[in-house]
């Protein structure tokens, strides 16, 4: 039987060695650097709770988290968007029934060819795509448990991020407005192969009930466009912004990154409806 994959792939040393012999170029566009840290696939895994659950992949690489997450899921739909890992992926997940490999971009895939029950989401996301696809899950029409990924370091700050800091933005409302945001760990450069030239983190985000309104983003987009506007400010190019903030009670004289998460979602609610808008990073 082929070893775990996670069992070999765990030292940039094996990584280098199966590159090469399947003449595999790493992709710096595609934002290809591959986990090769034994104790940051553990939390992963453990972070993602995958027993017994369908779980979805973003993104598996040479499958060394793949095959960590399949030896505990029930499945595990992996979206990888290089076809030329293909004959990687078939050697280093062998042993596995219960893996089933796309080769898509995950952006493009409809959400109806996705698992059809709720699902856990794990990844090692590439750095270029982490924003649109937190937020197909976070503003789309998915159904999602829990998502466990390793993203940017800063990216991950931002997300968990509460008022008044200086990582505190559109990005962090969005996302808590939707989601309870969890960093797990700090992973180091040196946890991947290629190294990347930054930090990581791994970040669980947990699905909260709420009732978003429609045009939350685009507020928030608008308002946090300069840190030093007051709130006055912020909102009077917003269609009744400046109305609606006087019914919100808010002092005209606060800044923007000093609201917190409800008091956006009210204030949002109060204002004319406006279409959604895709945040940037």
């Amino acid at each position: 039987m082929p070893a775990p994959a996670s069992a070999v792939l765990t030292s940039s040393r094996t990584v280098k060695e199966i590159l090469t012999r399947h003449g595999f170029v790493v992709s710096k566009s595609l934002g290809q650097n591959f986990l090769c840290d034994a104790s940051v696939l553990r939390s992963i895994v453990d972070a993602a709770e995958p027993d017994g659950e369908d779980v979805l992949e973003i993104g598996p690489g040479l499958g060394v988290l793949t095959d960590a997450l399949a030896a505990r899921a029930a499945t595990v739909t992996a979206v990888e968007a290089a076809r030329r890992l293909e004959p990687i992926l078939r050697e280093t997940l062998a042993r596995h029934a219960n893996i089933t490999i796309r080769f898509a971009d995950f952006l493009h895939v409809p959400s109806s060819e996705l698992p059809d029950r709720k699902f856990v989401v794990a990844a090692n996301l590439p750095y270029s795509i982490t924003t649109p696809v937190l937020f197909r899950f976070l503003d789309g029409d998915i159904a999602w448990k829990r998502i466990v990924v390793t993203i940017q370091a800063e990216v991950a700050e931002r997300l968990a991020a509460r008022p008044s800091t200086h990582e505190y933005g559109a990005l962090s409302v969005s996302a808590q407005a939707a989601a309870s945001v969890e960093i797990i760990r700090r992973i180091p450069s040196s946890s991947f192969w290629p190294r990347p030239k930054v930090e990581s983190a791994i970040v669980r985000l947990t699905p909260r009930p709420r009732d978003k309104p429609s045009n939350l983003r685009l507020v928030l987009r608008t308002a946090f466009s300069s840190r030093r506007k007051t709130m006055r400010n912020a909102v009077a190019p917003l269609p009744g912004g400046s109305e609606a903030l006087k019914k919100s009670g808010i002092s005209e004289i606060r800044r923007p990154e000093t609201l917190s998460v409800e008091e956006w979602i009210d204030l949002a609610r109060l204002m004319a409806p406006a279409p959604d808008v895709a945040l940037g990073s």
